[in-house]
């Protein structure tokens, strides 16, 4: 699923890693259930200062002006600035 601007149904699904490749201007975000692939990346930000404790949960997630925002269950919020995103679900 290809998303411009909206949101992906993160809600309480676990961030098990980000990969950004710099040779390829890249990211991708690796959850429990999915993954959210990131393609002509600009600039990411992927704060650890934990302000509502720590936690690998993810809370919600959306694009907004080429921005994927992740605010996680720890209060961080992850942005990734990118010309397209695109999720696709796991299988297991």
């Amino acid at each position: 699923m290809s998303q411009p601007d909206g949101h992906f149904d993160v809600h309480d699904k676990v961030l098990r890693e980000i990969v950004v490749r710099w040779d390829g201007a890249r990211a991708e975000l690796l959850f429990n259930t999915m993954r959210l692939v990131c393609t002509d990346v600009s600039d990411v930000h992927v704060p650890c200062a934990l302000p509502w404790g720590r936690s690998v949960h993810a809370n919600r997630a959306e694009v907004l002006d080429g921005v994927l925002f992740v605010e996680m269950q720890s209060g961080d919020t992850i942005a990734v600035r990118a010309r397209a995103f695109e999720a696709t679900t796991l299988a297991g």
